[in-house]
């Protein structure tokens, strides 16, 4: 077969998740219109109802990340840095998963009342954001916070759980060089290598935004810090 037609294996699966994102799309839709009126619903059937719209937003998470790990690995995607609230940034993310995590018992708190603007990509912050929750979900006892801080190297934003925090061999500063597949629990790393390749997109006079895992702060369980520089 020619070379010039030799299938693009890379491309294809990247046209095949848009293709499939758009449709759990309408799945998620579903059933965010059905948690609209739960009176009539058994315990079985809230049950049930939760776990669909946690997968369902846990897969849409993932096909977004995949989309845009291999726009970025291809050239394809540059980040769109403009001036942004934070305040309305941590809202947003507050306001799509409160009712995804009541339905588990798990409040999502907002600690941050002041007001800052800084300069970032939303769509990808807001990505790694709702990855961050949405790993929450799995690991939180009752409680998710978020919360940010101006200092003079740049712009904290911290998410918390209540959970029992990250194992040891996670804790410190991330780097994609650290993120691994692990075949025994199924766990890709894909949430942390998004996160850690969009982070670093963002750089100033030298300096690029990380993401640190942690244990502690306020409600003593996992603690993921965002660093975007000044």
């Amino acid at each position: 077969m020619p070379s010039e037609n030799k299938l693009d294996m890379a491309t294809i699966v990247a046209s095949s998740i848009h293709d499939i994102k758009n449709s759990l799309s309408i799945v998620l839709n579903s059933a965010e219109k059905l948690s609209e009126n739960t009176q009539k619903f058994t315990a079985e059937d809230l049950h049930s109802l939760k776990e669909l719209r946690y997968e369902s937003r846990r897969l849409n998470n993932n096909f977004v990340q995949l989309l845009a790990l291999y726009k970025l690995e291809n050239g394809l995607y540059f980040a769109n840095i403009d001036n942004h609230d934070v305040h309305d940034l941590l809202e947003e993310v507050v306001f799509e998963n409160q009712e995804t995590l009541a339905l588990k018992g798990i409040s999502i708190a907002m600690d941050f009342a002041g007001s800052i603007e800084w300069f970032y990509d939303r769509e990808l912050m807001l990505g790694i954001l709702n990855t961050m929750i949405n790993n929450a979900y799995r690991y939180a006892k009752s409680k998710i916070a978020l919360s940010a801080r101006e200092c003079e190297d740049g712009l904290f934003i911290y998410i918390n759980d209540d959970g029992r925090g990250y194992p040891q061999r996670m804790l410190g500063q991330l780097s994609q060089a650290m993120i691994s597949i692990d075949f025994i629990t199924g766990n890709t790393g894909l949430g942390l290598h998004f996160a850690s390749a969009v982070m670093a997109l963002h750089n100033n006079a030298g300096r690029h935004g990380d993401v640190q895992l942690n244990n502690g702060g306020a409600l003593g369980g996992a603690l993921v810090t965002l660093f975007l520089p000044r």
